[in-house]
């Protein structure tokens, strides 16, 4: 297989034996006949081969002198901080190593460390054995568990276990959490290692010395015999979370989100399945900035929690869990369902029925009366046309007998005209993201939904912004204008928007801009909430446009005023933004900076002044005030 992919431009292949993570040993034949058939070079990384039973190829060097051995002092010696490995080769390779090497490429602290771990290999040799008798105990421990199929023994360090990765670390869950790298889940050990990448549905364990090993038999043992299940903090996890009860139960969870950014129009949710899996039925999707406390509850003992992808959520640390027993109910109800929702005409859309209940009540969906969907699942899913205007939709609950009904209005919206829109699937709101960049526009379309929480006017030629434009779109997170032609914008242009956090101004005409045309919170990008005013033709900043932040200083962490024209700056323009962590006032025309100026930018860590006309005192005065990471 190796060889089907050599081409012409193949000259080096690269061969990991005993493999890392698996344990995995390469057969020497196989090897032997790359060696005979490949007429570039073999390297073999034998980095864990002391504790593997096959033992080194060094002795193939004599017959082969293309092939390169690689070994290192940083695994079985456990010398990993003096960074010292070798290359074994035949002398013809070395003597080229040796042409392009660094000369004393070992230090003079490293040789003498090197010299006494091979004057004590006895000791190294004594460390493998150990690690072969811990993976026997805890290869002895898994295997009790009930949801471990077979165990495999790979490296005496490392113990490989094929299982159903949610089960077995809801069985240990004192020790074990579960992370995701690249939608590939990976369970480890926490008291005795870090985690490794691993295979789907794979357990790596990396075992410590026996005090740590003690532990984990330890903590298995009481999982195992106590099952105990009370009210317990939800773990920190990546991407996905199986939250486990005992059968007879089902899952209750109290949780809140946060995020510092704009995550329901940057398709950045929670969402909350009744089963095991990412195809059980869909309990929730949450997004939001600090949101308050939700009460969840499945219909069963498996509750399903995923991140989305490239998300900046976590749980609050006071978000719990517990298993509750079937016949401890919580009355159905259907008091959040929102009864006017938004769809997008001719585009997929959803309806939502968050019913409240537990276990998870059956929710009953109908369309003119004729059942359409019987489940667990709080969304509907529709692509409404014009056949679709005088249909009438209802979700419905049995709460102890008695049936409850929410009737739901809808309010259809169409996408403007040259737009794109797109309804978000990170929400229970049906909010809509609408794309109008590079469209020639020279006005605001009209009719933008009001469902909007993303407007991108970005690369039009608008030159003025009618008064009032933006005010039905009350649910806007994110505004671009940027790389327009405006040269103002009308009084309170965003008073309307109140989540608005999101603005891009920059590359327009602006000259003055007063206090009551720019939102408190405003928000960039990589993290960073930011007010974008760069390349406009600003000459004077009145001091209104920044201390209006005083509400909301925690939300406001950087300002960009660079390519603008200001020649001076107000004194005591920045005393309320105590928060700010990034300041850009480069490439302007300021010639002096009024004494104190920076005296209440206690947490600045980033100020760029570049081509700046300031007296080169002053500016030496301001580097010493801010020491970290000054652009």
């Amino acid at each position: 297989m190796v060889l089907d992919a050599v081409t012409p431009q193949t000259h080096v292949i690269f061969l990991c034996s005993p493999n890392n993570p698996t344990g995995n040993t390469l057969e020497t034949d196989r090897i032997i006949g790359l060696l005979e058939r490949f007429e570039g070079i073999v390297v073999v990384d034998e980095a864990y081969v002391d504790f593997s039973n096959s033992g080194s190829l060094c002795y193939l060097l004599d017959k082969y002198p293309r092939l390169i051995i690689l070994q290192t002092f940083s695994k079985a010696f456990g010398l990993a901080g003096i960074r010292f490995g070798m290359a074994i080769a035949h002398e013809d390779i070395i003597a080229i190593f040796n042409k392009v090497k660094f000369p004393y490429n070992i230090s003079k602290l490293t040789a003498p460390i090197v010299h006494k771990a091979l004057d004590n290999v006895h000791l190294m040799e004594a460390n493998v054995k150990s690690f072969a008798e811990q993976k026997k105990r805890i290869i002895e421990e898994l295997g009790k568990l009930p949801t471990v199929r077979k165990a495999r023994h790979p490296l005496a360090k490392t113990v490989k276990s094929r299982c159903d990765v949610e089960n077995i670390c809801q069985c240990i869950r004192v020790c074990c959490k579960i992370i995701s790298i690249s939608k590939t889940p990976v369970s480890y050990i926490s008291q005795i290692g870090k985690f490794r990448r691993a295979p789907r549905s794979t357990v790596l364990v990396t075992v410590g010395g026996p005090r740590a090993l003690s532990r984990v038999e330890r903590d298995i043992q009481v999982v195992i015999i106590t099952e105990v299940y009370t009210r317990k903090y939800d773990p920190y996890f990546y991407t996905t979370q199986l939250i486990q009860v005992e059968e007879g139960k089902y899952v209750e969870i109290r949780f809140s989100i946060w995020f510092p950014g704009a995550p329901c129009a940057d398709e950045e949710y929670l969402e909350i399945r009744d089963g095991y899996n990412q195809s059980a039925n869909l309990l929730g999707v949450f997004c939001g900035r600090n949101t308050s406390y939700f009460t969840l509850r499945s219909s069963g003992h498996n509750m399903w929690l995923r991140f989305s992808l490239q998300h900046r959520y976590w749980l609050e640390w006071s978000s719990s869990y517990e298993g509750k027993a079937i016949d401890e109910t919580a009355p159905a109800n259907l008091t959040t369902v929102a009864q006017t929702q938004f769809v997008l005409f001719n585009h997929p859309s959803s309806l939502w029925c968050p019913a409240e209940g537990g276990p998870a009540p059956h929710i009953v969906w109908r369309k003119n009366g004729a059942v359409m969907q019987n489940s667990t699942g709080v969304k509907f899913q529709l692509n409404f046309t014009e056949k679709e205007r005088n249909a009438n939709y209802s979700c419905e609950v049995d709460s102890n007998g008695l049936l409850q009904r929410k009737n739901i209005s809808l309010v259809v919206e169409g996408c403007p005209e040259p737009c794109r829109c797109k309804v978000l699937k990170g929400n229970m709101r049906g909010f809509i993201r609408v794309d109008c960049e590079r469209k020639q526009l020279r006005s605001i379309p009209q009719n933008v939904p009001r469902a909007t929480v993303k407007l991108d006017l970005s690369k039009n030629q608008l030159k003025t912004l009618p008064p009032g434009v933006f005010n039905n779109m009350t649910w806007l997170h994110g505004l671009d204008l940027s790389y327009n032609q405006l040269e103002e914008l009308p009084p309170e242009a965003f008073s309307h928007n109140p989540h608005l956090i999101e603005l891009f101004l920059n590359n327009n005409k602006l000259k003055n801009l007063s206090s009551d045309q720019l939102p408190c919170r405003i928000y960039l990008f990589n993290n960073h909430t930011k007010r974008d005013l760069s390349n406009n033709q600003l000459n004077k900043l009145p001091p209104g446009v920044v201390s209006g932040i005083q509400t909301c200083p925690r939300s406001f962490i950087a300002l960009d005023l660079s390519k603008n024209q200001l020649k001076t700056l107000p004194p005591g323009v920045f005393n309320n933004m105590t928060w700010l962590h990034g300041l850009d006032l480069s490439r302007n025309e300021i010639e002096t900076l009024p004494p104190g100026v920076f005296k209440h930018l206690v947490r600045l860590f980033r100020l760029k002044l570049i081509k700046l006309v300031v007296d080169s005192g002053r500016f030496m005065l301001v580097v010493s005030l801010f020491t970290q990471d000054i652009w």
